[in-house]
């Protein structure tokens, strides 16, 4: 029995060290550093000490019947082996949460990176439209300016036109009028009857007025 019990204990203290080389590599490569995604290693690792702990526990289950309660010494070393062990679980669990914590907060992080470079490029493209839009309306309103001005341009030389010809025909018909005979005189009839005209107008108007303030 003793034998056995040695045997099974040599292989726990085995399992106990590799077990803390393990815990050692997950600590320092895995925690420290750690990654959005859990690579093959890591998960590989992960289960590895996972198993070492699952067959320590079940080795000491074996040899708690061998162990004799007047036996303090055998008994002092099979508690030794049990607090590392659940030394170890605790470790593990430690590790574990460590890590799912940093993978949130990076993973986080990592949304809301992609949030707000999402959110700059469709400020982006907003800001590459409006300024789109702006030289397009810039472009329609110097269009619109030129088409006014040209309206203008050609309304002045219209008119421009207009005056000269009626200039002109009123020069036509006062040279062909002077031509004809006896028009110059008939025109200066006209005038010298419109003055008359005037003249009477202008005393008769001046009469009345007189007269009413005579009335009142």
């Amino acid at each position: 029995m003793s034998s056995n019990y040695n045997v099974t204990r040599s292989q726990i203290i085995q399992l106990e060290n590799t077990t803390k080389k393990k815990l050692a590599t997950y600590s320092s490569k895995y925690a420290q550093y750690v990654t959005k995604k859990p690579n093959f290693k890591e998960i590989e690792l992960d289960k590895s000490i996972e198993t070492l702990i699952k067959e320590r526990g079940e080795l000491l289950e074996s040899i708690t019947n061998s162990i004799d309660e007047d036996n303090d010494e055998l008994r002092s070393k099979y508690l030794k082996h049990k607090s590392e062990l659940n030394k170890d679980q605790k470790e593990l669990n430690n590790l574990r949460s460590c890590i799912n914590q940093e993978r949130n907060h990076l993973n986080l992080l990592i949304t809301v990176k992609k949030d707000i470079l999402a959110e700059n490029n469709n400020f982006s493209s907003t800001e590459e439209y409006m300024n789109d839009e702006s030289m397009r309306i810039d472009k329609q309103t110097s269009v619109m300016d030129k088409l006014i001005q040209d309206a203008l341009n050609s309304r002045n030389q219209i008119m421009e036109q207009s005056n000269e010809i009626l200039f002109n025909s009123n020069s036509r018909v006062n040279r062909l009028l002077q031509r004809v005979p006896g028009i110059s005189t008939l025109l200066t009839k006209i005038n010298t009857r419109r003055k008359k005209n005037m003249v009477i107008m202008s005393c008769l108007i001046g009469v009345c007025m007189f007269l009413i303030f005579l009335t009142f």
